[in-house]
């Protein structure tokens, strides 16, 4: 993939000083900075991810279109009961899935070493 050109590159700093203040936050936890970073990026990246996610599946408050109809996924995946049945916990109660989802990254970067 050819890298963007420079006029493609974001040039707005009004997300800095949020950055800096939770890179900030980390560092005076015991983060050293590229640790910081990558923790950040880390959760920024799984935020940006599940509401992306939550985005297409979840009802469209814009035309009135319901949530994703899981008992149709079920039935077209009928033949993988487990991946059938994952998706009763995907696709519902995004909060909960949110909430969780960031404990299990935020337990992660806990797990890393902070240098």
């Amino acid at each position: 993939m050819p890298l963007p050109k420079e006029g493609e590159r974001v040039k707005d700093t009004s997300y800095a000083s949020g950055l800096e203040a939770s890179l900030r936050l980390l560092i005076e936890a015991g983060f050293g900075p590229a640790a910081a970073a990558r923790a950040w990026y880390t959760a920024y990246s799984y935020t940006v991810g599940f509401v992306i996610e939550e985005q297409s599946m979840g009802p469209n408050p814009f035309d009135g279109e319901e949530g994703y109809d899981l008992e149709a996924r079920a039935e077209r995946l009928a033949a993988h009961p487990l991946a059938a049945e994952a998706g009763r916990e995907m696709f519902q109660d995004f909060d909960r899935g949110f909430e969780q989802g960031l404990a299990a990254v935020l337990a992660g970067v806990e797990a890393t070493p902070l240098a």
